[in-house]
């Protein structure tokens, strides 16, 4: 199914999510650069070992991952999950590995997952680490960046030898001097020293941001227009950049992820509607996140589960048909919020206290407050997370699951 065919079908119905998306959202965990932590957890969907925990069964409470180190940086994808040990800066992984994404190399017979994490071959030095729809992007010492898994949009960054996928780490080709990362459904996103965005990889729904036509571009290329750049993150099919506390976004619009008060998809960046004093920045699949100056959260976008937090399912516009926001509104409730993270149709909140908040769908328990419901419009509280100091939200069809470090 092409993706336009499987975007109509989720916004006429919820039977969507049986099959579709593998979001990563780790570029927005929000975690302090020298935050450390000595055991990570792990809940939601499990049918291909996310959890890490050697087992395959689902979780609505966090469970622990097994035989980590000290950890200082998380990354998911729903189906994968990525941490970055201090002690070295090399990276383990765990789940799904059907596009190579675990970064083993090759294997015989070859691996499809693996329920407990096991080291990325070959990379160390990585400071930064996000992950989409089976492909990883890592941020290393040197200012450079390596990616694996899937490459079939152009996203591996290899020019005309561009590959399916790649089963280890491979550089990209003339990037340097970059500070962050991000990854959306088949583009990643780099932020450079001095303050501007490239991007590469697919952009059928304007998700480069560079105002080019429709099509996979297979080396990194301006992101039009922006310059003063301190952040970055990445939706299913769209983009943001947060510069002097405003934010601008880009790609795919057609469900308000643009917050420009249309719902329409623009292939350069567009300022979100009102917003001035934003501190961080996350986006979902079809929604995003702010964190405000006042410690206070905004969303927008669709709202077809509950994901924007604002206590309703429904409203306060429409989208296609779907509930949705097409300027930010608040997330009900929430005060004191140091991070936030998002995934396709769920929001969380790191509260100043180290405790989570979290929102949206949980049909397979990613809320991880000891109950399965299919819709939660206002934020709940994770079960028994105490001392959290990172987190990383992923989702992938029918594997969400969430991690956090304690």
């Amino acid at each position: 199914m092409r993706r336009d065919e499987a975007r109509r079908s989720r916004l006429s119905t919820l039977a969507w999510l049986a099959g579709a998306c593998a979001l990563a959202l780790a570029a927005a965990m929000g975690s302090p650069a020298s935050s450390v932590a000595a055991k990570v957890l792990d809940w939601g969907g499990n049918s291909i070992g996310q959890l890490g925990n050697g087992t395959t069964t689902n979780s609505d409470v966090p469970v622990v991952v097994t035989g980590l180190g000290a950890v200082k940086k998380l990354a998911e994808d729903g189906q994968s999950a990525y941490a970055v040990l201090t002690k070295g800066g090399t990276v383990d992984a765990w789940g799904d590995n059907q596009s190579g994404q675990l970064g083993q190399g090759p294997t015989e017979p070859e691996q499809n997952e693996s329920l407990v994490p096991e080291p990325v071959k070959g990379i160390s030095g990585v400071t930064a680490i996000a992950a989409a729809c089976h492909t990883v992007i890592a941020r290393l010492s040197t200012g450079t960046v390596d990616v694996w898994g899937a490459g079939g949009s152009g996203q591996l960054a290899q020019g005309e030898k561009e590959e399916s996928r790649a089963l280890e780490p491979i550089p990209v080709k003339g990037l340097t001097e970059v500070k962050a990362v991000a990854a959306g459904c088949g583009s990643l996103y780099a932020l450079k020293n001095n303050g501007t965005v490239m991007a590469w990889g697919d952009n059928e729904h304007g998700e480069l941001g560079n105002g080019g036509p429709p099509g996979d571009v297979k080396e990194p290329v301006a992101v039009k227009g922006l310059k003063g750049v301190a952040a970055i993150a990445a939706g299913r099919f769209f983009a943001l950049a947060l510069v002097k506390g405003t934010v601008k976004a880009w790609g795919e619009g057609s469900g308000g992820e643009l917050g420009n008060g249309e719902a329409t998809s623009s292939s350069v960046p567009v300022a979100v509607s009102g917003l001035t004093g934003v501190k961080a920045i996350a986006g979902g699949g079809y929604s995003s996140l702010a964190l405000m100056s006042d410690t206070t959260v905004k969303s927008w976008g669709l709202n077809n589960v509950g994901q924007l937090g604002t206590g309703a399912v429904l409203g306060p516009e429409s989208c296609e048909g779907v509930a949705c926001a097409k300027v930010p509104t608040a997330v009900s409730g929430l005060i004191e919020v140091k991070s936030i993270s998002t995934g396709i149709f769920h929001g969380y909140a790191l509260l100043k206290n180290k405790t989570v908040k979290a929102w949206g769908d949980d049909e397979l328990g990613q809320l991880g407050n000891g109950e399965v419901t299919l819709d939660q419009p206002a934020p709940v509280s994770v079960s028994g997370l105490t001392g959290v100091v990172m987190l990383a939200v992923g989702c992938g069809g029918e594997n969400f699951d969430s991690l956090a470090a304690t």
